[in-house]
């Protein structure tokens, strides 16, 4: 068994207060509209360097721009209403919602009962229909249209089929069937159909959406077709998906470190450690010679963030 490199005599390292006590930058107002009066000055190409040198996301840029829009200043919010209110007041809004939705939902319970001791009153053969008749033509206020059909063992569905078929007569019913299997007058004929997917498989066109097709199309004055057109014929012929020729599958070279003696390489690593409670946990940091696997430092935190990481790193070199 290989010996460990050299003799350690203290491995634990102890984190500083400061570093665990780190947490995420915070702007304030003057620093997001520098920030932002930066961005806006951007060419292009140039806003991504701002954005990794700042640590920032393109979201937080908009979202300040919204908040310098609404307020003038981002960052600062303006005191809403309920900052007015007292104590007693905050508590009694709540419970006045509660009462309003209990008395609702008591409003609501009394009427599906009166529903449902009218279908007792009549025979059975005739329940169901007179049910539907009751939701389709003489529908109850103010109750949802599931909660009466749960009352009366009612389906939705069957519900809306009949309100549809009350208002049709026989003769519309025929004449709308009739219409849908009637052809459009308007429709390309086979030739402009032809011509048209030419077009859509040319090698100027073959690799861009239909949206683009169209306006390229249009900015040259030629409208073959309306865009609805094109996207039709792209699915009749299952071409709608992405009409770029596949990138080829990559096998990036994977980095492989070797040692052949102590001291060579090191590996590290971060794990979490749960307690007792629920929720928190501990971060284990730990730093190991990749030959013998002999634990070089080791470091328990409550946070888990780069400055305490570089701070053991540090201290395990220095040792």
């Amino acid at each position: 068994m290989p010996k460990p490199p050299g003799d350690v005599p203290n491995r634990q390292v102890t984190p500083p207060p400061e570093l665990e006590k780190r947490t995420r930058r915070r702007f304030s107002p003057a620093e997001k509209l520098r920030i932002l009066d930066q961005a806006d000055a951007c060419r292009r190409g140039e806003l991504g360097a701002l954005l990794r040198r700042e640590k920032r996301y393109s979201s937080q840029l908009q979202q300040w721009r919204r908040e310098r829009a609404e307020q003038g200043v981002p960052g600062k919010t303006q005191p809403g209403p309920a900052a007015s209110k007292s104590p007693h007041q905050r508590r009694i809004e709540p419970l006045e919602q509660e009462h309003a939705r209990l008395v609702r939902q008591l409003t609501i319970t009394q009427e599906c009962i009166d529903l449902q001791k009218n279908v007792t009153a009549v025979r059975s053969r005739e329940q169901w229909e007179w049910c539907m008749n009751q939701v389709v033509h003489q529908p109850p206020e103010g109750i949802p249209l599931a909660t009466v059909c749960t009352a009366l063992g009612l389906n939705r569905s069957s519900v809306y089929a009949r309100r549809r078929a009350g208002g049709i007569s026989e003769e519309a019913r025929a004449q709308r069937r009739l219409r849908r299997s009637a052809p459009q007058p308007r429709a390309l004929s086979a030739a402009e159909r032809q011509a048209l997917r030419e077009i859509l498989y040319s090698p100027t066109y073959r690799d861009q959406p239909p949206a683009e097709i169209h306006a390229d199309l249009l900015e040259h004055g030629q409208a073959p077709a309306s865009l609805s057109t094109l996207h039709r014929l792209l699915r009749a012929d299952r071409a709608t998906g992405e009409r770029r020729a596949p990138r080829p599958a990559q096998h990036p070279a994977i980095p492989r470190r070797v040692a052949t003696a102590a001291n060579q390489v090191w590996t590290w690593d971060i794990t979490q450690l749960p307690t007792t409670r629920r929720g928190p946990y501990l971060s284990l940091y730990v730093v190991m010679d990749l030959y013998c696997r002999y634990t070089l430092a080791w470091m328990v935190s409550r946070q888990e963030n780069s400055a305490l990481a570089q701070y053991m790193m540090q201290e395990a070199i220095g040792r």
